[in-house]
């Protein structure tokens, strides 16, 4: 079917150094059986590994579907937001779905489906679904990757404020809405905050609406173990993201509040985090160590019984120490 009609759905990519695995990507969106138009927005963020010639070669074959978008600077290095630029400037869509150059989409009618229900359900923003984990080989492993529930059905703002999220992005599709006064502050919630972007975006939509959550599985995460392999997973290995995410997380609160003046309370993400911060002075001492521990038990409202109740659960998991843990996440 051509794809110069009027376009209902635009597929946003955002890619680095994906060479091993961005025919796969692309070959899912094209894919999709739909009864409506889409394009493919794809940014390749200054790849030096030959991912660049290969989306150029599918322009070729796909001129009127796929739109390129080259970087000759890395943007991410430089902490611009890529994503929310992309979306803001170039989709066209009614409705926008995202996927990373190493993920991929694995149903045929994952779009129709996502659409259909969007346009039968009024009242929500989003709708999201079930996806598998896979390494570098493409082979499906049995993890579950942090900070996303396996409920089914509405999600709310309220259900935000525990650790989990709906989804993984490359589930997304939701409903286009980002035009004059939204622009300004999707730009300003993502310039101003650097937490992780899929917090970012499922907050931003959940001021607007619900989002549902499907059954059906049609997207495939890649959970790559491996330094140096330019996925977010590999990024983060080896890292001590405590203090920085707990930080991250008072600086969302507060630019939140101020742009959709709505009281945000994430106690429960920062005692986590500040679970973490107390963790790794524990394992080496420091005085600037010592310092962050007095700022996450002194300030920003945390609950100090139940940050040391998980630190306890943390550092004595062989203890047999009843710490009445049975309501907490």
């Amino acid at each position: 079917m051509s794809k110069m009609g009027n376009i209902l759905v635009s597929i946003v990519c955002i890619t680095y150094n994906h060479a091993s695995y961005i025919r796969k990507t692309l070959d899912s969106f094209l894919a999709q059986k739909t009864s409506f138009d889409y394009e493919i927005i794809i940014h390749d963020d200054a790849s030096t590994d030959g991912t660049t010639d290969i989306i150029e070669e599918y322009v070729q074959k796909y001129p009127e579907i796929i739109i390129p978008i080259f970087q000759t600077e890395n943007q991410y290095s430089k902490g611009i937001p890529i994503t929310s630029n992309v979306v803001i400037r170039h989709t066209r869509g009614k409705y926008i779905a995202f996927c990373e150059g190493d993920d991929f989409w694995i149903d045929e009618n994952k779009l129709e489906k996502q659409v259909q229900f969007l346009e039968c359900n009024l009242e929500y923003i989003a709708c999201v679904h079930r996806y598998i984990v896979v390494d570098e080989h493409d082979t499906e492993i049995d993890l579950v990757t942090f900070g996303y529930y396996e409920k089914c059905g509405r999600y709310t703002l309220s259900d935000f404020k525990s650790v989990e999220l709906p989804s993984q992005l490359a589930s997304l599709v939701f409903r286009n809405v980002v035009e004059n006064n939204e622009k300004f502050l999707l730009k300003r919630l993502f310039d101003n905050t650097c937490i992780q972007g899929d917090m970012k975006w499922f907050l931003y939509l959940l001021r607007l609406g619900d989002i549902y959550r499907m059954e059906d599985v049609m997207s495939a995460y890649r959970f790559v173990e491996k330094l140096g392999s330019n996925s977010y997973t590999s990024r983060q290995l080896g890292r001590k993201l405590g203090w920085k995410k707990f930080k991250d997380l008072c600086v969302l609160e507060k630019v939140y509040n101020e742009l959709f003046k709505y009281d945000l309370d994430l106690k429960i993400r920062k005692r986590l985090m500040g679970t973490e911060v107390v963790i790794d002075f524990l394992k080496q001492p420091s005085c600037k160590g010592l310092g962050r521990v007095l700022y996450v038990c002194f300030t920003n409202n945390v609950d100090y019984l139940n940050l040391t109740k998980r630190i306890l659960k943390k550092i004595l998991p062989s203890c047999n120490i009843k710490i009445g843990l049975k309501h907490e996440i």
